[in-house]
This record gives structure tokens, C-alpha cells and sequence, in this order.
């Protein structure tokens, strides 16, 4: 699936209405496409077949750019799932998706949860206390696989900041030393 049917197929999926705060996506409106079940999920447990599921049509949505940025890490469940404003079609499909990755969303959940309670419950470069649902799990070492030994639980802020890989590698450096 291109690029533009993937949009489409978003916005179809969610009717025109954002996912996230269930208002009209206008035409005026930057909209973004949204993976309801993460790919963060795939990428820390690395299962070509997972992939391929949270990748599918089922799993898209539109939701406004501001409400995306605004959003929290949390991982869905039947109960989110089932309280979308979709059809129950879309639901159906999408909880299908779900129970065919349920073992890997909860090795991904257990390895979120745990890094983020070794980490006392706070993001690992600015030191604030953070809520499971808001942390975001990143590598340490980009050159490394992902693993929980080299995973860490940022906040949303420090997560959006090492995105750029000379910013990560000073924080990185910084906490290192600082152990």
C-alpha cells in the first residue's frame, strides 16, 4: 500500500473523526496517520509477523497533528479498543490484529514497565517523575539492538530531543558519567 492509500485508508477507517479527541478532521486541518496498536511494539520485539499486523490497514487512523503530538504511550487494550469511535467492523478487525500479537504487546508492556520502574519512575535524561503511560522507550546506543539491557524511558520532551542522534549521544554521555 502506497503512501496516499494508507491516508486514505485512515481516514476511512476513522470516518473523518480523530481517534484521539473524536472531533471532525476539517479540510483545513494538518491530520496525521496513526498506528492505534504502536510500532515501537515491532520494533522492540523484532517478529516479521508482528510487523506485518501492526503495519495492516485495520490498525490506521486519522488523528488531528496537534492530538498526536499531544498523545501518551500507552498500549491499547480490548477495553480501548472497543471504546473507539469506529464502526464495530473496524473494531472486529482491529481486535482481530490484537489477539494475534497479544504475546508480543505483553513482552514489549513487561520490558516497557520494567526499565521504566528501574529507572525509579522518572525519565533517564532530565530526572522528572513520569507516569508509565507518558514514557517513552528509546535505545541507549543506537548502534545496539533493542533490548531491555539497552533501553531506557524518556519523557515526552527529552524523547522528542533525542530524536537527533547529537543530542541523545551528549545525554547519554552525561548520564554515564554521572553514574
Amino acid at each position: 500500500m502506497n503512501v496516499l492509500e494508507r491516508r486514505q485508508k485512515a481516514y476511512q477507517n476513522s470516518n473523518g473523526i480523530c481517534i484521539l479527541c473524536n472531533q471532525p478532521i476539517l479540510s483545513h486541518e494538518k491530520w496525521s496517520v496513526e498506528h492505534f496498536i504502536p510500532r515501537a511494539i515491532y520494533k522492540w520485539i523484532q517478529k516479521p509477523e508482528v510487523e506485518l499486523q501492526v503495519e495492516s490497514a485495520a490498525n490506521l487512523f486519522a488523528v488531528h497533528m496537534d492530538c498526536n503530538l499531544k498523545k501518551d504511550a500507552e498500549i491499547p487494550t480490548v477495553n480501548t479498543i472497543n471504546s473507539l469511535n469506529v464502526s464495530q467492523t473496524i473494531k472486529d478487525e482491529l481486535l482481530l490484529v490484537y489477539r494475534e500479537i497479544y504475546d508480543s504487546i505483553e513482552q514489549y508492556r513487561s520490558m516497557k514497565q520494567s526499565v521504566w520502574a528501574k529507572q525509579e519512575c522518572s525519565c533517564a535524561f532530565c530526572k522528572k517523575r513520569i507516569r508509565l503511560v507518558k514514557a517513552t522507550l528509546r535505545r541507549i546506543n543506537n548502534q545496539l539492538e533493542r533490548t531491555r539491557e539497552n533501553a531506557m524511558c524518556l519523557c515526552f520532551h527529552c524523547s522528542l530531543k533525542a530524536s537527533h542522534p547529537e543530542y541523545k549521544k551528549k545525554m547519554v554521555d552525561k548520564k554515564q558519567l554521572s553514574k
